[in-house]
């Protein structure tokens, strides 16, 4: 049988190889310190007991690793930050470390994160939490303390914090679209990660030129923006959106959406002051034109009597209108042809205008 310091170990049955008669016993829970370790043998019938001379065993504290870990690894300004430390043996020592754990910021001691007791899970934990109000890189440190059995030890990380990265991207009602058509363009800024939500506003631009701004709501988890516009000038056009990013959040552009403008269709209609007239007798002819989307329609107006030009005149405010006093007599018919301008096509009058010209009465 074996003892440590008085504390018994075991009993194991001697064997005898070679010559030579042993006895092994594994003993697991020796205690840190030096003990004086004494070996006893029982004797039996043909052998008389005896005991040996102490021999000296030194158990040393089991070495620790320590870990430690941040959730979230990299957080925005103002957002919580967990750190769990835990701690184990290292091999080849076992058990579970107990003792407490402090934290410390770039060499000073984190107030709230200062002698905190090692769970009984195994792993052993401990945890607590901080939060920051700017843009930083910390540099954290978890010092384990130690006890009877576990030798004190540190672990190290960094955190980052800073505003969370986010994409933004622009989508457009319809690729193509005609003079003062309104189109849509919708922005959708995501951010990487968390719970909290992009503010602030988006810039809508057209070939890199800012053409409106608008302010991000959320709904349902998405982060959006719109935007109406019916000036789109005529041709390509690249449509971006820019976020302009706010305290927990970056900045970010998105890819241009191509949206395709061209001139608007009309239509042309005609009426006359009077009909009949009498020969001599002033007439005006109004032509009005009909743009399918937008206004503003400039250019001129030509008028026909039976295919022979009678006149022109400038569109205002969507008319045209031709005042003639040398009509023939008869019935003849008028036309007219709107010759568009940059922003709107040109197109005939939809029907023939008859005339009535009479003779004058003496």
């Amino acid at each position: 049988s074996f003892t440590a310091g008085g504390v018994q170990l075991g009993s194991t049955p001697v064997t005898t190889a070679g010559g030579v008669t042993t006895a092994t016993i594994d003993a697991t829970n020796l205690p840190v310190g030096s003990r004086s370790v004494i070996a006893t043998y029982s004797g039996d019938v043909l052998f008389g007991p005896s005991i040996s001379p102490a021999g000296e065993e030194t158990v040393h504290p089991d070495n620790s690793n320590v870990t430690i870990a941040p959730a979230p690894a990299n957080a925005a300004p103002g957002q919580q930050v967990t750190y769990t430390v835990s701690v184990s043996a290292a091999a080849p020592g076992a058990g579970r470390p107990g003792g407490t754990v402090s934290l410390t910021d770039d060499g000073s001691l984190v107030t709230r994160c200062q002698n905190l007791p090692l769970s009984s899970t195994d792993p052993p934990e401990a945890t607590c939490s901080e939060a920051y109000d700017a843009d930083a890189t910390h540099s954290l440190v978890a010092a384990y303390d130690g006890n009877a059995d576990f030798v004190p030890s540190t672990a190290d990380v960094t955190e980052t914090v800073a505003p969370r990265p986010t994409s933004t991207a622009v989508t457009v009602s319809s690729p193509t679209s005609t003079t003062g058509q309104p189109v849509s363009f919708t922005a959708t800024v995501t951010a990487s990660g968390g719970t909290a939500n992009p503010t602030g506003s988006v810039t809508f631009t057209d070939d890199g030129t800012p053409i409106g701004t608008s302010t991000l709501t959320t709904s349902g988890g998405v982060t959006t923006t719109s935007m109406l516009l019916t000036t789109l000038p005529l041709g390509a056009n690249a449509i971006g959106a820019s976020f302009a990013g706010d305290s927990n959040f970056g900045a970010s552009a998105s890819p241009a959406a191509r949206v395709s403008v061209t001139r608007a269709t009309t239509v042309l209609s005609l009426s006359s002051s009077d009909d009949p007239t009498t020969s001599g007798q002033p007439v005006t002819f109004t032509a009005t034109v009909f743009p399918a989307t937008g206004w503003g329609e400039t250019g001129t107006v030509t008028f026909f009597y039976e295919s022979t030009v009678i006149g022109m005149a400038s569109v205002s405010n969507g008319q045209a209108a031709l005042t003639t006093a040398t009509l023939p007599i008869g019935t003849g018919s008028i036309t007219a042809i709107y010759g568009g301008d940059g922003n709107f096509a040109g197109s005939d009058s939809t029907s023939t205008w008859s005339q009535e010209v009479d003779p004058a009465t003496s």
